[in-house]
């Protein structure tokens, strides 16, 4: 009994320890289930962004099966050790959340992989009227003006990496969550000027889904119901088939 419980304590110490680092890896359980028999020539694309990429994930790494390898990151968690017991999965996905966590991890996330395509979007959570700089996003212009500057900042060390780039716009939001509505076009305008200096293509997620909003987006709910996680996924594979069928500019 007393190695069962050393055993269970040295566990516990490693996944603690582990659940410092994130991974970016093909996701686990039966709605994330891992690709088999990967074919390492095909092209390697990262999605980056909040809880929508993360709905909408499957629908893409199914839909380009055999063409590419699409990846999500994910991170340990150790409060998931229970479901080891079960042939659980010991990860979940990664909500990358504001520019500002974007800005503290990107580096570990991006890791040593060679990507050759990254679609990513921070929005959502810069858009927040809670949480840090709750009395900063009072005033609009000065919430822009500093998403952009840490956008600037993600799009240098993307730049660095030599790496294809989409962007995706941020997805419509309702009013009166946390969130005040017009002002995810505001964000949108800023991202697609920003977009533009650094040539970088725009994947308009917003429009793509804004004349579905009422039947893909439950009320008071920033995310989307499965139909509308399969038409933002629609989007962002056919950003990802032009970007593999067409050279930078």
């Amino acid at each position: 009994m007393k190695w069962i419980g050393l055993s269970a304590i040295i566990i516990i110490i490693l996944l603690a320890i582990l659940s410092r680092f994130t991974v970016p890896v093909q996701l686990f359980t039966k709605q994330f289930a891992k690709v088999d028999n990967v074919d390492n020539q095909l092209p390697k694309v990262l999605l980056i962004g909040d809880s929508t990429t993360i709905r909408y994930f499957p629908f893409v790494r199914d839909a380009l099966r055999g063409k590419a390898i699409v990846y999500r990151l994910v991170e340990y968690a150790p409060q998931r050790l229970h479901s080891l017991f079960i042939g659980g999965p010991l990860l979940q996905p990664v909500n990358c959340a504001s520019t500002l966590r974007g800005i503290n991890m990107l580096e570990e996330w991006i890791g040593k992989t060679g990507w050759d395509i990254i679609h990513f979007n921070w929005g959502l959570h810069d858009l927040q009227r809670s949480g840090d700089n709750r009395d900063e996003r009072k005033d609009l212009a000065l919430a822009v003006k500093k998403y952009r500057k840490n956008l600037e900042t993600l799009i240098t060390q993307l730049e660095d990496k030599g790496i294809r780039l989409i962007f995706a716009t941020t997805t419509p939001v309702p009013n009166d969550i946390g969130y005040i509505e017009g002002n995810v076009e505001a964000y949108n305008i800023t991202t697609k000027e920003l977009m533009k200096e650094h040539n970088i293509e725009v994947n308009d997620l917003y429009n793509a889904v804004l004349s579905y909003i009422d039947q893909v987006q439950p009320e008071k709910d920033i995310h989307f119901d499965d139909s509308g996680s399969r038409i933002l996924a629609s989007e962002v594979v056919s950003s990802i088939l032009r970007a593999m069928m067409s050279p930078p500019e």
